[in-house]
């Protein structure tokens, strides 16, 4: 073997040893159908003198049917029940894709984009330690009003797996 051909096998196998795989995302942590928990809204309330904060609990008998369907493929269905003149009706069937971030242990971290529209939800999963599975998620919905701080939150519970 010749030095020039044992320099071109060598700089070839470095390349190839250094080039990275694309990392293989596990969607197993995040992937199923969950129930709502929780919702409530937090509401800061601030003067020149003050600051006031109020807590909602918004939880009821309606909106426990909502529900989030997170699928493997990257897309997700999140459907919201409320209360309307004392009837339980959908107030909003929004599908979207949605994307992990970070995950560790358990806790997922990602975005949730809802198709045909500016709107993003921030995501928090919470899972277990061992096996990493999500067994719940927290959608976190802030906003702005007439100036105040309001945030709403949203925790879905995984019933299927």
């Amino acid at each position: 073997m010749t030095a020039k051909n044992y320099i071109f096998y060598l700089i070839t196998a470095l390349i190839l040893i250094s080039c990275e795989k694309e990392e293989t995302i596990n969607y197993r942590d995040i992937v199923g159908f969950y129930e709502l928990r929780d919702f409530h809204k937090l509401q800061v309330f601030e003067t020149e003198s003050s600051t006031r904060t109020e807590f909602t609990y918004l939880r009821n008998m309606c909106t426990i049917n909502s529900s989030l369907e997170v699928k493997g493929d990257g897309t997700f269905q999140k459907i919201d029940y409320r209360l309307v003149e004392e009837e339980c009706i959908i107030v909003s069937e929004e599908n979207g894709v949605w994307k992990k971030t970070l995950s560790n242990y358990g806790n997922f971290v990602g975005e949730f984009m809802v198709n045909n529209s500016n709107k993003k939800y921030d995501a928090y999963g919470h899972g277990e330690y061992t096996t990493g599975e999500a067994t719940s998620i927290d959608f976190d919905l802030g906003s702005t009003a007439s100036g105040d701080k309001i945030m709403y939150k949203m925790t879905y519970l995984k019933v299927i797996f």
